[in-house]
């Protein structure tokens, strides 16, 4: 009956743990997986943590190394700062460039509109070079952590 009541405990404190995580999770948005799988490796991080663990074995460092590898690449993936962060040079270099301060409003006959402020030849390459930076380390972040998944998916949860 203790084991029961325990087990009973636990799986009340797991559903208030993911309830808010849940709530957020939108259908139609990748993040929300990410979130959801950020929530489980976090929790499983921390109970790999304990060295009194029933499950302690030789390989068990590599293998928590692992779950915070996968569990820092959903947080990135969750954030999507990519081009935020490809964006710091180029923002250097060009003040204001592709930023919300480069629009500008505009006034005709059919009213009032937003129109980006135009850019230089040079510019527009070197933003555009951004956005493929960008693309290319989120792929790799994505890659690496589905095949982190996928080599470790059969024995993290045991």
């Amino acid at each position: 009956m203790n084991r029961i009541l325990k087990n009973l405990i636990y799986k009340i404190k797991k559903i208030f743990y993911y309830l808010p995580i849940i709530w957020k999770d939108t259908d139609y948005d990748y993040e929300s997986i990410y979130e959801i799988l950020y929530a489980k490796l976090k929790r499983m991080e921390k109970i790999w943590e304990d060295d009194t663990a029933i499950w302690s074995y030789v390989r068990q460092d590599k293998d928590r190394q692992s779950i915070k590898l996968a569990k820092n690449l959903c947080k990135r993936l969750c954030k999507e700062e990519y081009l935020l962060n490809a964006l710091i040079p180029h923002n250097k270099k060009y003040e204001n460039s592709f930023r919300i301060e480069s629009f500008k409003r505009v006034e005709n006959e059919n009213g009032t509109y937003s129109t980006f402020v135009k850019s230089t030849p040079e510019e527009d390459k070197s933003f555009t070079k951004c956005c493929n930076h960008s693309d290319y380390m989120r792929k790799q972040d994505v890659n690496l952590l589905y095949n982190i998944l996928k080599k470790n998916e059969s024995k993290w949860w045991i």
